[in-house]
């Protein structure tokens, strides 16, 4: 489905028909693309007559439950926005970035079964401003629920612009919120 959505484009996971197993090694999104779960309100432009109109629809189906084990269980690309989708399992981290310039996540709900995190965003190369929006995420379990990192010597000179809210997270017992400062 990923490959086939293409580039900007839309990818729905639908519950209907029981969760949806992305193990051993994940998915990575495409640039672009919103992962979303089904029931969820899209738009985007198409061309009519030689002439763009935005178009509003709604994904038909229930919200979708993702369950892995091992490597993340989504790993984004630049633009991304993963929406109204549920997260079961043990991994390293249900939501994945690396070196992002922009992502948003919102309206997820994350059950961690093992040590991984919820969410995590890893940033080793220098230089450029990211934009990150967390919105309306729940994480439970795990051993750390949002996570904001950096590489000190690789990953300097890079702003990051994080915004988290309406968000909770449960039953961590190590780390909840960071942002996180790691040397090489």
């Amino acid at each position: 489905a990923i490959a086939l959505a293409g580039t900007n484009g839309y990818v729905v996971a639908i519950g209907n028909d029981g969760p949806i197993t992305v193990a051993p090694v994940g998915e990575t999104l495409l640039n672009g693309q919103w992962l979303v779960g089904g029931g969820t309100a899209v738009s985007g432009t198409v061309i009519v007559r030689g002439s763009p109109k935005l178009l509003n629809v709604t994904t038909q189906g229930t919200r979708g439950t993702l369950t892995g084990t091992g490597a993340a269980t989504v790993t984004l690309a630049e633009g991304n926005r993963v929406q109204n989708l549920d997260f079961e399992g043990a991994w390293s981290a249900a939501i994945y970035g690396k070196n992002l310039l922009a992502a948003t996540v919102t309206d997820v709900d994350i059950d961690v079964a093992g040590f991984g995190s919820g969410i995590s965003f890893y940033w080793d190369q220098s230089g450029g401003t990211s934009t990150i929006a967390i919105d309306n995420a729940i994480v439970t379990g795990g051993n750390g629920g949002i996570l904001f990192s950096m590489n000190l010597f690789t990953g300097s000179g890079r702003t990051v612009n994080a915004s988290v809210s309406n968000s909770t997270i449960a039953n961590s017992p190590s780390t909840s919120f960071a942002l996180l400062a790691l040397g090489n």
